[in-house]
């Protein structure tokens, strides 16, 4: 017997389909349209990325913005070494939001958005979800994947009768990826707004001196390793890319900086969490990548010298 089904359109945007003897029209779900996202971010979708099976939900732009084919640019969840949402073309980084740290994504400035949206991150052995909701349902907002890798989120003003843009990323010089090269620091506060990690000089500094900074910065002293390193606290920073870290969730920060120091290729650390004080360890190795100055509410991460 072929049960009878109904196909509705929720006041969220999730188009579903569900048993049509259920009363609860969020559950006995067949089918739902948040499970297929395209370019388009809505309160209750979740980003997904499956750690046994592999499969992702992620944001995919449109081709152009009269053709709705599936575009160049992604805006998913990265799974390499520890967890982080990045825009990306391909497998090449356009921009980081960065990891999350318990509170929000480390590049993020969302001080405004708190005040009317929720944002979550479930992150177990299986799966990494990612999430908002709105604080009030009155609220109507998205967020949307342009055909060139720039995302809008933007809130409706029914009294205007528009939508608002709140936020655009990239929002400067400094969100996109990898801008400085590796082992430096971004400022867009600075000029130039790139600068080397203390410790480290240009790579080439007659292509530095010209604002060519792709090569990125190089150490002046190698590491002692066992004998005599330290480290150098960075405070309210985007934390670098984590994409070849290491991170342990029950570490404390000092257990981390002893794990660090036993190994030479170790470079920096930082707490994988910053609630209730700080918890959980994060260790990068080589280079340090796409970092940069977040005064809203950066992170601390101690570089070794």
């Amino acid at each position: 017997m072929v049960k009878p089904v109904v196909v509705l359109l929720l006041d969220s945007g999730n188009l579903v389909v569900k048993d049509a003897n259920s009363n609860n029209e969020n559950e006995d779900l067949l089918w739902e349209s948040f499970d297929y996202p395209g370019n388009t971010f809505l309160a209750g979708m979740k980003l997904k990325s499956n750690l046994v099976t592999g499969p992702y939900k992620y944001l995919t732009s449109w081709r152009s913005p009269e053709d709705p084919a599936e575009g160049e640019y992604s805006y998913r969840i990265d799974t390499h070494g520890f967890p982080q949402l990045v825009t990306a073309k391909g497998a090449t980084f356009l921009s980081r939001a960065g990891s999350w740290n318990g509170f929000l994504f480390t590049g993020v400035s969302w001080q405004r958005m708190h005040k009317f949206l929720n944002f979550s991150v479930v992150f177990t052995d299986k799966e990494i979800a990612y999430q908002y909701e709105t604080m009030n349902s009155s609220i109507i907002t998205k967020m949307v994947l342009d055909p060139d890798g720039k995302s809008q989120r933007t809130l409706w003003l029914d009294s205007e009768h528009i939508w608002e843009i709140i936020i655009a990323r990239p929002a400067d010089q400094c969100d996109y990826y990898s801008l400085c090269g590796i082992n430096s620091n971004c400022n867009v506060d600075n000029f130039p707004i790139c600068e080397c990690l203390e410790g480290f000089m240009p790579k080439f500094q007659t292509k530095w001196d010209s604002s060519v900074w792709s090569d990125g910065c190089v150490r002046k002293t190698h590491l002692n390793c066992l004998h005599g390193d330290g480290f150098l606290k960075y405070i309210n920073m985007k934390l670098p890319d984590t994409s070849s870290s290491w991170f342990d969730k029950s570490m404390s920060l000092e257990e981390c900086k002893t794990v660090c120091l036993k190994n030479c290729s170790c470079t920096a650390y930082a707490n994988l969490d910053i609630r209730y004080g700080g918890s959980g360890c994060l260790l990068w190795f080589d280079n340090i990548v796409d970092m940069r100055i977040h005064p809203d509410q950066g992170q601390d991460i101690y570089i070794r010298l």
